[in-house]
């Protein structure tokens, strides 16, 4: 069997996992329109707000994506990363009340608590990458949620997160990383074959 037909199976295998995260990442115009502009502009200015959306939803998505990956490296962070993401939370806060944007109650909880001294009011790594993803999914935000999923032992939505990954293009050093991770998730599942065969191609 080649690695093309592997991937077509595990495509309709997981195929409910792979709609959940299609309906996650369509919610990002919901989440999106989460950042408001105040008033109704003129087209121009309308559309340099947009612009300004984009580049702050970016930013507010990075910023997730990172908490996410530092939280799943447990309750205890060396006190620089902690102060570092600290100062990114206060930023973007900062710089979205300066463009006249605010963030949503689902936006604004997550930079709040992760702003605050004490790792133990995060919201979890999955809540965590889960916005981001719902934000803007870019590659960070899913590996976050790639790797949030895992961690919380649930493979199979790990593997469509993984396999949706490898459906796009990316460069040669990024798929070996998401077949990697797929072939171990699929052998926390008990595929081991298909993983063997993944790994050989």
């Amino acid at each position: 069997m080649s690695a093309c037909r592997v991937l077509d199976e595990l495509s309709r295998e997981l195929a409910p996992e792979l709609r959940a995260l299609a309906e996650l990442e369509a919610r990002r115009g919901l989440v999106r329109s989460d950042l408001l502009g105040v008033g109704c502009l003129p087209p121009r200015l309308a559309q340099a707000q947009a612009e300004l959306l984009v580049v702050h939803v970016s930013e507010v998505s990075a910023v997730l994506a990172s908490a996410a990956r530092l939280a799943l490296r447990g309750p205890s962070l060396p006190e620089e990363e902690h102060e570092a993401l600290r100062e990114r939370c206060l930023e973007a806060r900062h710089l979205l009340a300066l463009d006249g944007l605010t963030p949503g109650e689902g936006v604004a909880r997550a930079l709040d608590a992760l702003a605050v001294e004490r790792r133990a009011a995060w919201p979890t790594a999955l809540e965590l990458a889960s916005l981001a993803v719902a934000l803007r999914p870019s590659s960070r935000a899913r590996a976050a949620l790639a790797l949030a999923l895992a961690a919380s032992g649930d493979w199979r939505p790990a593997s469509a997160v993984a396999l949706a990954a490898l459906s796009r293009p990316r460069s040669a050093a990024v798929r070996r990383r998401w077949l990697a991770r797929l072939c171990l998730w699929l052998e926390r599942l008990g595929d081991h074959d298909r993983a063997a065969l993944l790994r050989a191609a």
